[in-house]
C-alpha cells in the first residue's frame, strides 16, 4: 500500500504543480484518515491518524464530488486542511475527490496547497481527467491494506494475532542481539475468567475479552507497543522499554481493570474483574541465554506465580 500512496502523492504534486499535498482516506462523510503527506519532495506516511470531517468542506466535497478550492489551514504543522472561513494564510486548498464512477462512493480526497489567488483553470481540469485512475489505485491499495489487517488482527479484540505477534517478537529479539537495547514482555490473564464465562455465558465472556482488549489498546503507545490476544490471554511486547516502564504500564492496566465496569451495556449489572500479570525482560541476561522462547517462558512463570499468590498481582522476573 505504501508504494501506491507515494505514487499517487507524487503524481498529484507533479500535475497540480504543488509542493505540498495531503491524501485522505474517506471512511464516511464525517470521518477520515490521513494516509500521507508530500512536502517539497519528502513523503511522510501515517498510520492510525484519524480526523473528523464533520462541519468542514469535506462533507461538501464528498457529497458533490467536484473539485473545489477553499481557504487553507495548516494543522499541527504537518498536513493541509480546507476551511470555510478565511484563515489569513498565504495559501488555499484545492480539493480533489477520487471516485471511479458517478454512482461509486468517494474513496479518497487529495488536498493540494496552492498559493493564495486564482488557480489556473488547466490544473483542475488536468487532474480531473485522471480521477478514475487515481481512485482505482487508491481502492486497490486500501483493499490490500484491509486484507492484510484481517490477516494480522484478531477479529474479536482487534489486537494482533499470535502468528503476527510471534514474528514481531522474533524480529525485536534479533534487533537486541545485533544492536543491544531493552525489551520487555507482559503476559496478562483475567482472573477467574472461566467462572465469569460460566456465570454470564460464552457470548458475554467473549464481549468481556473484547472490552478488555479495547482497554489495553487505549493504554498503549500507538505504533510502538505490540499487543496480542491468544487463548484468552493478552500479551504486550514493548520494544526499547526497560522493565520499570513495563511495570508502570501493567500496573495502570491493573488499576483501570479494577475500577472499570465491564459488560454494563449488555447486562443489567456491571461486572468487576481483576487481572494477574507476569513481566519478562532482558536485563542482566546474557545474549547466549536470550531468545523469544526465554521471554515467553519467563513471562508465563511470572503469571503463574501471580495467580498462585492470590491473583490481582503483577510479578516480575528478576
Amino acid at each position: 500500500m505504501s508504494h501506491l500512496i507515494k505514487q499517487v502523492l507524487r503524481t498529484i504534486a507533479d500535475l497540480g504543480n504543488s509542493n505540498q499535498v495531503t491524501l485522505y482516506n474517506v471512511m464516511d462523510s464525517h470521518n477520515g484518515q490521513i494516509l500521507g503527506v508530500f512536502d517539497k519532495g519528502k513523503i511522510t506516511l501515517h498510520q492510525n491518524k484519524y480526523i473528523e470531517f464533520k462541519d468542514t468542506p469535506f462533507e461538501e466535497i464528498i457529497l458533490k464530488r467536484k473539485t473545489h478550492t477553499y481557504p487553507g489551514l495548516l494543522l499541527k504543522n504537518s498536513f493541509y486542511f480546507p476551511s470555510y472561513d478565511e484563515t489569513g494564510s498565504d495559501f488555499q486548498c484545492l480539493c480533489l475527490p477520487l471516485y471511479i464512477e458517478e454512482n461509486e462512493p468517494v474513496s479518497s480526497v487529495v488536498v493540494l496547497n496552492q498559493p493564495a489567488g486564482i488557480i489556473p483553470d488547466d490544473i483542475p481540469s488536468a487532474l480531473a481527467k485522471i480521477v478514475p485512475l487515481l481512485a482505482a489505485i487508491m481502492e486497490t491499495a486500501l483493499e490490500n491494506d484491509l486484507w492484510i489487517e484481517f490477516a494480522i488482527k484478531d477479529t474479536l479484540t482487534n489486537l494482533y494475532t499470535w502468528a503476527y505477534f510471534e514474528k514481531r517478537l522474533e524480529d525485536e529479539v534479533r534487533k537486541v542481539h545485533r544492536h543491544g537495547g531493552d525489551i520487555s514482555l507482559i503476559l496478562i490473564e483475567i482472573d477467574q475468567f472461566q467462572t465469569i464465562n460460566n456465570l454470564y455465558g460464552y457470548e458475554n465472556g467473549q464481549k468481556l475479552l473484547q472490552e478488555f482488549g479495547k482497554l489495553i489498546n487505549f493504554m498503549l503507545r500507538q505504533g510502538i507497543d505490540i499487543p496480542c490476544s491468544y487463548n484468552n490471554q493478552f500479551l504486550i511486547l514493548l520494544p526499547n522499554t526497560e522493565v520499570e516502564g513495563a511495570a508502570s504500564l501493567v500496573e495502570r492496566i491493573r488499576q483501570h481493570s479494577e475500577t472499570k465496569k465491564f459488560l454494563s451495556n449488555v447486562l443489567n449489572k456491571e461486572v468487576n474483574i481483576t487481572i494477574s500479570a507476569g513481566i519478562a525482560h532482558n536485563r542482566n541476561i546474557s545474549l547466549s541465554d536470550f531468545s523469544k522462547e526465554d521471554l515467553i517462558e519467563r513471562a508465563e512463570a511470572m503469571l503463574k506465580a501471580a495467580k498462585e499468590a492470590g491473583e490481582n498481582l503483577v510479578m516480575i522476573w528478576w
